[in-house]
């Protein structure tokens, strides 16, 4: 197992280089000029070179890419144009929503969805499997940002039990972060959890009809032993598929939510709500 996880973190190097150097390079294909950007509309045709020199923009693109690499190398991820400070302290101060919101959408993906695919596959063509199932389509079909639009509609706007957005710091009170972080976690997970309902099913199914777990559930006292059996079994797929998915979930993207992870991301931190 260790010689696997060291042979795909090996693997990445070559896919990192690769994605890095092509998304530099059309970066700078792009329209547009950042040291133009930077300098306002009416900067002089001086004051865009002189930024261009501070940013090293004026020198060939190969130089550019080898001075990124070492720089890179270094530990250095440059100055955002934007925040005004580092890159490297721009994550650091969003690492610890970014864990915190992780863990608690797996969490809830998790609790809601394997049990639901357990039991949907328990009650296999039941008015109970119709339900869950009719349930996980739904969950399937509502994008992440519609679901968190609505989630801060109903708890925030009009029963206020939630901020609306704002994330609290630890350092606050482990409640309060709590409370931020609900929403845009429900947002994020109930929505993964149909999927995971889904992939639970299947593989409780497939487990159910085997010839072993046909003949333990034949009329005898073995009959709960071995259903539970299949529970087990089948959380552990669905647990494999919930870190395969996890990756997606650990920096969410605009389309996977941005609403509802902007009332976590928000700036600056305030106190309370």
């Amino acid at each position: 197992m260790k010689a696997y996880v060291v042979r795909r973190l090996l693997a990445l190097i070559p896919v990192a280089l690769v994605v890095a150097t092509v998304s530099f390079v059309l970066i700078h294909l792009a329209p547009g000029d950042p040291a133009s950007v930077i300098a306002g509309p009416d900067a002089s045709r001086e004051d865009v070179k002189r930024i261009e020199r501070q940013l090293g923009l004026d020198a060939p693109l190969p130089m550019q890419l080898g001075r990124w690499y070492l720089q890179l190398a270094q530990g250095d991820l440059g100055q955002s144009i934007f925040l005004r400070k580092p890159v490297t302290e721009a994550i650091l101060d969003r690492v610890e929503p970014t864990l915190l919101l992780t863990l608690f959408a797996i969490a809830i993906a998790s609790l809601v969805g394997v049990p639901a695919g357990v039991i949907s596959a328990r009650y296999h063509n039941s008015a109970t499997d119709q339900v869950f199932m009719a349930l996980a389509l739904v969950g399937i079909s509502v994008p992440n940002f519609l679901a968190g639009l609505l989630l801060i509609l109903c708890f925030s706007v009009w029963l206020g039990w939630f901020p609306v957005a704002g994330y609290s710091p630890l350092e606050y009170g482990w409640l309060k972060t709590l409370r931020s972080l609900v929403l845009p976690a429900f947002a994020l997970g109930i929505v993964q959890s149909a999927l995971i309902a889904r992939i639970a099913r299947s593989a409780m199914l497939d487990v159910l009809r085997e010839q072993y777990i046909v003949t333990a559930r034949s009329p005898s006292p073995l009959a709960r032993p071995a259903t539970m059996y299949c529970s087990r079994s089948t959380s552990s797929i669905a647990e494999r598929a919930i870190r395969a998915m996890s990756a997606d979930w650990t920096i969410p993207s605009a389309n996977a939510g941005r609403t509802s992870e902007r009332s976590v991301l928000s700036k600056p931190y305030s106190s309370g709500e």
